[in-house]
């Protein structure tokens, strides 16, 4: 880096720049929930929004409306999380927030998981024909109840169970799921992962970012020995575009959420000595911010 002396005028130009992405996103935000809710938009401002959506994403208005809703759902969580840095920077790292808004955002943009478990599936020995014909799958850290959801849809023969340790989502995931009508298909539990004992699942999800780093290896070990033979154990992480500045948002992202920023290697080596076979991360072939290591119980 050079050692001339910036000024204040360059420092103002960065943050202008930096800040018309911010509200590029958030215009986009605004067109998309325009898409998906009624709401009363001025004319004027309705118009600005969709032009600038339209020319950033052509194609957007012949996507199905779930997929509006869990980008709309990724844009406010990222947006909530982003102001709650900017506002309380020295506030201790977890995932604290009883806010139902950040709860149901979340909870909608993390249904793309369910969606790319069960695009990997296949490519994983035995697991789609498992979860086809009666397999069970686990959500650990279920929240609100839309990941469970998702997958109780691709796997419609599947048990789906989803654990969580805090009341607040739970209530309304049990209000998610009256609503969509899948009460009878999901089972939800106020349960600690580590606490788990006498299942038999073929696949257990880990949310790695809001696990914090003093239990993932007895997270590991637990849900291993909760597995049948063969089945899987899916561990995400936080995945950025391969670039400095995106990698250590990513990052940043994590901490903040109260997990810790896990290499492909370092949990490669957790799920191996968890007695797992044919560990490995998987090609990231999608765009969403996510990173999956998996391994297998003999």
């Amino acid at each position: 880096m050079s050692d001339r002396t910036r000024t204040s005028d360059e420092l103002m130009g960065h943050v202008l720049r930096m800040m018309s992405q911010v509200e590029h996103a958030a215009a986009f935000g605004a067109h998309l929930r325009g898409r998906t809710e009624t709401l009363a938009i001025p004319t004027e401002v309705a118009g600005a929004i969709d032009h600038l959506a339209g020319s950033s994403f052509p194609g957007l208005d012949a996507l199905p409306a779930e997929a509006l809703l869990q980008a709309k759902g990724a844009l406010i969580a990222l947006f909530r999380q982003a102001a709650d840095l900017l506002e309380h920077p020295d506030r201790a790292p977890g995932w604290l927030t009883d806010d139902p808004i950040v709860l149901q955002a979340q909870g909608r943009a993390s249904a793309v998981v369910a969606d790319l478990l069960s695009t990997v599936a296949p490519g994983l020995e035995g697991l789609a024909e498992r979860l086809s014909s009666g397999g069970a799958f686990c959500d650990v850290g279920t929240g609100v109840g839309w990941l469970a959801m998702r997958a109780a849809r691709h796997w419609p023969e599947a048990r789906i169970v989803g654990l969580d340790l805090d009341t607040r989502p739970l209530e309304l995931a049990r209000s998610n799921l009256a609503a969509e009508g899948m009460a009878e298909r999901v089972e939800l539990r106020q349960l600690d992962i580590c606490t788990l004992s006498g299942e038999a699942f073929d696949l257990v999800w880990l949310p790695g970012p809001f696990l914090p780093r003093s239990i993932v290896p007895e997270a590991i070990a637990c849900a291993s020995r909760n597995l049948r033979a063969g089945g899987w154990i899916a561990f995400g992480t936080f995945g950025a575009p391969p670039d400095p500045v995106a990698q250590a948002m990513s990052d940043l992202r994590t901490v903040r959420a109260g997990g810790y920023p896990w290499s492909a290697a370092e949990l490669g080596d957790l799920l191996t000595g968890a007695g797992l076979i044919d560990v490995s991360p998987v090609e990231r072939t999608w765009q969403a911010p996510l990173e999956l290591v998996v391994g297998r119980a003999p």
